[in-house]
């Protein structure tokens, strides 16, 4: 466990270098920057996805009569829009009071928002809610984020946490995220530690040569084993999917696919996945079951998989 001393300095040697390489954020102050950051860090590991001024400029709420939210965006990792509202707190030390607080201010502006109840909340704020509340869906949740660079120091999940559910009432809806520095210094080293590509790896297909090409061999589809893609995600997780279609291989949607598959066919041997994997123009296209007999890619190729249970 690193001490209050170090977590808050590497915390805040990447608020430096975020300030320093992103013009948005150059004039902003720490708290602000702070936001930024832990949004990066959390939302935006996938290397695909990018992360630019105009991303930070468009979720950023920050300031005067923000109505006591930081940062608001829809999940760019989720298949369901869910709704994403961010408050942060740069300090070195934190009371439960204190959490409670932000979170409780959290919860009454969605609500305000949601009544139309908008005060003298700066009309910035208003439209962007409103723009992100428009995509929200049947599935989606409502997630509220509290990023604080200070230790937990005792303060239990199950107080705040309950607080919380006492305001939403709705457990399948609302969501309570709350990190703390250790929590944030963690999922900046895995955002860090995230890699475009899987430079190497095996997908082994039911027999050699059997697949479905579209256009100039721009896409594929197999029957590719479910054991060697979940051998892969195991090793490399969301990095597998990280420039495809796909992000994740679960998600409500998937999921209830995936049921209704068994309910209407349970006999098949196939299970339905819209998952992909791209295969750079470098490569080489494998397409036998044993990976031996190869053929040059000519051109960027995704595999569409239909995954043999």
């Amino acid at each position: 466990m690193a001490n209050v001393s170090e977590c808050y300095d590497f915390i805040r040697s990447k608020i430096d270098y975020l300030r320093d390489n992103y013009q948005s954020l150059r004039q902003k102050t720490e708290d602000y920057a702070f936001s930024a950051l832990c949004v990066k860090s959390d939302y935006y590991k996938n290397p695909a996805l990018d992360f630019n001024d105009s991303v930070i400029d468009n979720m950023m709420v920050d300031g005067a009569n923000d109505g006591g939210v930081d940062a608001m965006l829809t999940d760019p990792n989720s298949d369901e829009a869910n709704l994403v509202l961010v408050q942060s707190k740069f300090h070195q030390k934190i009371s439960y009071e204190e959490v409670v607080n932000a979170i409780t201010k959290m919860v009454r502006f969605y609500n305000d928002m949601k009544e139309g109840n908008y005060g003298d909340v700066q009309n910035k704020v208003v439209k962007r809610f409103l723009n992100l509340d428009a995509d929200v869906g049947e599935e989606s949740k409502v997630v509220f984020v509290l990023y604080i660079s200070a230790p937990r120091n005792g303060i239990r999940s199950s107080r705040y946490e309950n607080a919380f559910k006492a305001l939403t009432k709705d457990p399948n809806k609302f969501v309570l995220h709350v990190l703390f520095d250790e929590d944030i210094r963690e999922a900046i080293k895995e955002a860090e530690s995230r890699r475009p590509d899987v430079e190497s790896g095996k997908l082994y297909i039911d027999c050699s040569d059997n697949y479905l090409a579209y256009g100039d061999d721009e896409a594929i589809v197999v029957n590719a084993s479910a054991f060697c893609i979940k051998e892969l995600y195991g090793i490399h997780a969301l990095t597998l999917l990280s420039k495809n279609l796909r992000y994740h291989v679960a998600g409500a949607n998937i999921d209830k696919a995936i049921r209704a598959s068994i309910q209407t066919s349970p006999g098949s041997k196939t299970m339905e996945s819209p998952s992909s994997v791209t295969i750079s123009k470098s490569a080489e296209l494998r397409l036998s079951s044993s990976i031996s007999q190869s053929s040059t890619a000519a051109k960027q190729h995704i595999i569409y998989i239909k995954a043999e249970t």
